[in-house]
């Protein structure tokens, strides 16, 4: 792999880099832009970015795997899955490496992305390239983890629905419910029948929604590749919906404290937490 890449100044003027919600996302693009390999492609796991890209930048795992959304949904870069690996994939990175000498260089490792030109309008995400086709891969070795088809058809139906605007529930609290339905029944995992306004459960979400780091699709994405939070475990413990409220809680799923061969003390404590998830069977 070569030691950096070109950045074209003609970036400096570029719509999608200015589209940007956060400045943290901009940086990321630059430091993940010299790892690249020969075909502009790199892990899009947001462990080996914050490792690897930006290991002395004050960045949390969560809010890397925030940015690599933003740069998604701008078209700056593609997020894809291949059997259940993370990958992502510069946009139009050809055009810009005039000079590149493929030749002196290995073959990209990572598969290419195979999947529908992506259609990015500056704020909305390519639904079929976030959350509903991650969910819908095979996790390998885990069944709970893994969506049925149809179920993730719903997922994207609602989360159409939400982008647009069309016909949304009367309370923003009742669309978060409706997609965790969605996808709890997909994970076999306890649904919520509703959210009684000034209760606990809605305070507790609400908290939630005017955190700026808080995003429902990462929070699902991230308790899928986690199939320990979905009774894969000695326990057969289950990740609930009022579990996941809890800041430490989400604190943890964000930084994938469940993933099988990081858990230690914390995730064995899972059960005894304040909010206390349910049990399979």
């Amino acid at each position: 792999m070569a030691r950096g890449r070109l950045i074209d100044k003609r970036i400096s003027k570029s719509d999608k880099l200015a589209s940007l919600k956060r400045d943290r996302s901009r940086v990321l693009y630059f430091m993940i832009y010299p790892h690249t390999d020969v075909a502009g492609r790199y892990s899009a796991d947001p462990r080996d970015i914050k490792e690897d890209c930006c290991p002395r930048l004050k960045y949390s795992v969560a809010q890397v795997e925030e940015s690599l959304r933003d740069l998604n949904e701008a078209g700056l870069l593609i997020l894809y899955e291949v059997e259940g690996q993370r990958y992502l994939e510069i946009t139009r990175f050809e055009d810009f490496q005039t000079g590149i000498r493929a030749d002196r260089e290995a073959e990209s490792k990572i598969p290419a992305y195979s999947g529908p030109t992506p259609e990015h309008s500056g704020s909305t995400p390519s639904l079929s390239l976030s959350l509903s086709s991650s969910l819908s891969l095979k996790n390998k070795g885990h069944s709970p983890a893994q969506i049925p088809p149809q179920v993730a058809e719903e997922l994207t139906e609602i989360w159409k629905r939400v982008k647009k605007g069309e016909s949304p529930p009367a309370r923003p609290v009742e669309i978060i419910a409706g997609i965790w339905n969605v996808f709890a029944k997909g994970h076999k995992l306890s649904t919520i029948e509703k959210i009684e306004p000034g209760s606990a459960r809605e305070k507790s979400l609400i908290a939630r929604l005017c955190t700026p780091d808080f995003d429902i699709e990462n929070v699902l994405r991230a308790i899928h590749e986690q199939p320990f939070l979905c009774g894969d475990n000695d326990r057969g413990w289950l990740v609930t919906f009022d579990w996941i409220l809890s800041p430490k809680n989400l604190t943890k799923i964000m930084e994938r404290a469940y993933v099988k061969n990081r858990i230690g003390d914390a995730a064995r404590r899972a059960p005894e937490d304040p909010y206390v998830g349910g049990r399979r069977g």
